[in-house]
C-alpha cells in the first residue's frame, strides 16, 4: 500500500505500475486509514491457538538474503521526492481520484481544527497539545524560510517549504498549507522572482494561523 504526499493526478497510475495493491494519500485520516487495513488484513474467524492449533510465525519482509523483496504482501510503502521506497502488487481498477488542490478563496478560516480532528480524533487535550507543537516547528521553518529566501538559495527555500506545506495541511492550516507549496514549486525551479512575489501573502497567512491559535 503506497503512502504518498504526491496527490497529483497521476500519482495512483504511477503507484500502479510499479505494483502497489492500494493508495492513500497523506494527510490519512483515520477512518480512511481504518477502511484500507480491514479492506487488506485477513480477518480471523476464531483463535486458532484456543483451538489447539500451532501458534504461525509472522513472515518477515526479508528473503534469505536479508533483502526486502519487490514483492511482499501486506508490505506497507511510504514514498520519497524520488518516488517510493517499496512496492507491493497491483492496484484495484476502482481506486478513486486524487484530491484536488483547494481554491485559496474559499478558505475563510487560517485553521479549520477538524482537519486534524479527522485524523487524531477529538480529545480537546491532544488537539492543543498537536497545534502547540506545530506553532512551534512552524516558527523554527519559517525564519529558516526567511533566511533563505535573504540569502537567494532556492533549493534549500523549497526544501523547508515542504516541511511546512505538511505539517499544515495536516492541522487544517490549509491556505498556509497552500503557499508553502507553491514556494515550494517555485524553490525547486530556482525562480527567485516568485519566492519573492509569495514571501508577503506567506507572511500575512502565518500571522493569522498564529492569531487563530491565540485564540483557540
Amino acid at each position: 500500500i503506497a503512502i504518498t504526499a504526491n496527490a497529483l493526478k497521476g500519482e495512483a497510475d504511477h503507484c500502479r505500475a510499479i505494483g502497489m495493491d492500494d493508495y492513500l494519500s497523506k494527510p490519512v485520516q483515520l477512518v480512511n486509514l481504518k477502511a484500507m487495513l480491514e479492506k487488506w488484513l485477513p480477518t480471523v474467524a476464531s483463535d486458532p491457538i484456543a483451538d489447539g492449533a500451532a501458534p504461525v510465525e509472522p513472515r518477515s519482509p526479508h528473503d534469505n538474503a536479508g533483502n526486502t523483496p519487490r514483492f511482499h504482501p501486506g508490505y506497507i510503502a511510504a514514498s520519497t521526492q524520488d518516488g517510493l521506497s517499496d512496492v507491493g502488487r497491483a492496484l484495484p481498477a476502482d481506486e478513486k481520484p486524487c484530491r484536488a488542490e483547494p481554491d485559496l478563496q474559499q478558505l475563510s478560516t487560517p485553521v479549520d481544527v477538524n482537519v486534524l480532528k479527522a485524523l487524531i480524533g477529538d480529545d480537546e487535550a491532544t488537539i492543543r497539545e498537536f497545534l502547540h507543537d506545530f506553532r512551534l516547528s512552524a516558527a523554527k521553518i519559517a525564519a529558516e524560510l526567511r533566511a533563505a529566501c535573504a540569502a537567494g538559495e532556492t533549493a534549500t527555500a523549497g526544501a523547508h517549504a515542504h516541511k511546512l506545506k505538511s505539517s499544515s495541511r495536516s492541522v487544517g492550516a490549509l491556505a498556509l498549507g497552500e503557499l508553502c507549496a507553491a514556494m515550494e514549486k517555485a524553490g525547486k525551479g530556482g525562480d527567485t522572482a516568485a519566492l519573492a512575489a509569495l514571501l508577503p501573502q506567506f507572511e500575512q497567512e502565518l500571522a493569522g494561523v498564529e492569531g487563530f491559535l491565540d485564540e483557540y
